[in-house]
């Protein structure tokens, strides 16, 4: 670079590829400055170094007043949803470009480097070997590619009135930050929304962050004009291998459902036409040009950006992914509680059913457990994590209707099973236990509670709140509840939890129960209002996911579709589907975390608490 560096422009420069673009200018030597809608990463990149100025790109005024002064324009700003109103699009794409392109003509500006799309060739059909000069198809199937292809033509109208400018076509970028194209796939593979279309193997090429900074480095000062490249790894991609591989890794299930991807994307049409007229802000729940990047190859032959820019890939997809899926697996890892404490799992009785009710593969009577938790803290004392069954609950249970409650879960347990008698046994007392954690407030989690009654009780507030309003039959129907089971006055003397510590780990609602970060109770929803799992640091075995009632058995949440009965009961079924992605993932990334389940024949023997199967 000279001594007096030029000044170069980067507008978006707080969305993903805009902050990773001021990064390698300021590196490379380059003067920055950078504006973008986002004016918290805009102080991040002032403090690395750039000018940040705050400009609405719609108003030719602001656009003449931040490029007076700069030698290149980096044009990396765009609505790049994959629907929207097709004026929204207009104005952040087409009329910004005309703008910051006036702009950089009255200030004889050195060179423009506009980003566009390859998006402007997508048509519903396999297209191999796609180069530059193909022409656009006659319907675009987004109002993201048509005004690319606006602004393509405008920056074409530029070059030819003496303007100089580069054009290029990043394809399918990702990387670290990306919040477009992967964390959106991610996410419907985690919510299981993604259906295969068509063939079995559909290719497409993408491009690592790393290397359209690269390429656009070497588009700043590349002895050229009038030129369109475009930007990807040359090696095509199979879609389809490399989302079951995510899916392996991540602890997700893989997409099985297949449709024809033709009557696909003409429902998907017919369902855009329907959105444009009743609900033009919101995404349709498919979209033809969603469709195009999963149901149909797409090529691109990028030789012209090698032999002309010199633009060779440094980082392969597979490599990149690796990245990816490393980042986001470290993301799902549970922390550990920072004070470790004594964990102690027993057994207060068994639940008998079918297997294939829960999900086992056994096809006669398997006997569920119903664990809790012995907890044994160095500054609080003894604790516990649900009280489990007493002879209270068949109290309970012995009159009609609350007898069916009993006959849909045929339970047993002797008195000896109840936590009291078990710590008895212990040499514990009743009146040691201090504390309890209802993860909820289903019988066969309650039903001990009131053999503690100098115990502080901790339950979430959504379960409190639930609990308030239940009584007689409408309490057992709706929430599960038992006359009699909860002690008198329990909703004034239960201290409610709120979730609002924030996330911890993968866990996007968290409450430190003692401040210390010894004992972390963690939202896993969907079972009943409040459900609640703990972490906790266990001094033989390390960190402990106490699951509760997130899932009845280990076989049903690798094969949700074997455990239907548990999420049939669910409360929230939606989120109760959320939860048990949740926890695959973190079992799949974290083979060391012991995950508990209250009623997982394996969480039992794990602990050497065992129970025949009958037949």
């Amino acid at each position: 670079m000279p001594s007096d560096p030029e000044l170069v422009l980067v507008t978006g420069a707080t969305g993903f590829v805009g902050q990773h673009l001021v990064r390698a200018l300021l590196l490379a030597g380059y003067r920055v400055r950078a504006t973008g809608r986002n004016e918290r990463v805009g102080e991040v990149l002032a403090a690395r170094g750039a000018e940040f100025v705050a400009a609405d790109l719609a108003d030719p005024r602001a656009c003449a007043a931040v490029v007076e002064g700069v030698d290149v324009v980096v044009h990396a700003a765009a609505r790049t949803l994959p629907w929207g109103r097709a004026e929204d699009f207009r104005t952040a794409n087409t009329v910004t470009t005309g703008n910051i392109l006036a702009a950089a003509e009255a200030g004889n500006v050195r060179r423009v480097v506009h980003f566009s799309s390859p998006a402007v060739q997508s048509r519903a059909r396999d297209q191999r070997g796609l180069r530059e000069s193909d022409m656009p198809p006659g319907r675009f199937l987004s109002p993201y590619a048509s005004t690319k292809w606006e602004s393509e033509e405008l920056v074409a109208g530029y070059v030819a009135r003496g303007g100089d400018a580069v054009v290029l076509r990043p394809k399918a970028v990702y990387g670290p930050g990306d919040t477009t194209i992967l964390p959106r796939v991610l996410e419907a593979l985690r919510s299981q929304r993604i259906v295969r279309f068509g063939p079995r193997k559909v290719e497409t090429n993408f491009t690592h962050v790393d290397d359209v900074v690269a390429a656009t480095l070497l588009a700043v000062e590349a002895p050229v004009s009038g030129r369109t490249f475009t930007v990807a790894d040359p090696e095509p991609v199979d879609v389809w291998r490399s989302l079951d591989d995510v899916c392996e890794r991540l602890g997700y299930a893989r997409p099985r459902r297949r449709l024809p991807r033709r009557a696909v994307v003409s429902v998907a049409e017919g369902i855009e036409r329907v959105w444009g007229v009743l609900a033009p802000g919101r995404e349709p729940p498919v979209t033809r040009y969603a469709l195009s990047l999963l149901a149909f190859t797409q090529t691109y032959d990028t030789s012209a950006a090698r032999d002309v820019l010199g633009f060779v890939p440094r980082v392969r997809f597979a490599d990149g992914l690796d990245d990816v899926v490393a980042g986001l697996a470290e993301a799902d890892r549970v922390p550990a509680p920072a004070v470790p404490v004594e964990l102690t799992v027993l057994n207060t009785g068994w639940v008998r059913t079918r297997g294939w009710l829960v999900g086992e593969r056994s096809r006669g009577k398997v006997d569920l457990p119903v664990l809790c938790a012995l907890v044994q803290h160095p500054a609080h004392g003894w604790g516990l994590v649900d009280t489990g069954y007493s002879p209270r609950f068949f109290t309970a249970t012995s009159r009609f209707p609350y007898s069916l409650y009993r006959r849909a879960t045929p339970a047993t347990s002797r008195p000896e099973e109840s936590m009291a008698a078990q710590l008895a046994a212990r040499g514990i007392a009743a009146a040691d236990i201090g504390w309890i954690v209802l993860t909820h407030l289903d019988p066969d989690h309650c039903a001990g509670l009131d053999d503690f009654p100098r115990a502080q009780v901790h339950v979430a507030q959504q379960a409190l709140t639930a609990v308030g309003t239940a009584h007689g039959v409408h309490g057992l129907v709706a929430h599960r509840q038992l006359p009699g089971l909860l002690p008198d006055g329990f909703v004034g003397s239960a201290r409610a939890v709120d979730l609002a510590d924030g996330a911890w780990g993968p866990f996007a609602a968290s409450a430190d129960l003692f401040g210390d970060g010894s004992v972390i109770l963690v939202g896993l929803p969907g079972h009943v209002p409040g459900h609640v799992g703990v972490v906790l640091a266990d001094r033989q075995r390390g960190t402990v996911l106490w699951c509760a009632d997130a899932y009845w058995t280990r076989s049903a949440l690798g094969a949700v579709s074997r455990g239907r009965a548990h999420l049939l009961l669910a409360h929230d079924r939606r989120r109760q589907r959320g939860t048990y992605a949740l926890l695959r993932r973190v079992r799949a990334v974290d083979p060391d975390l012991v995950m508990v389940a209250s009623h997982d024949p394996a969480s039992a023997a794990e602990f050497g608490l065992r129970r025949g199967t009958t037949p």
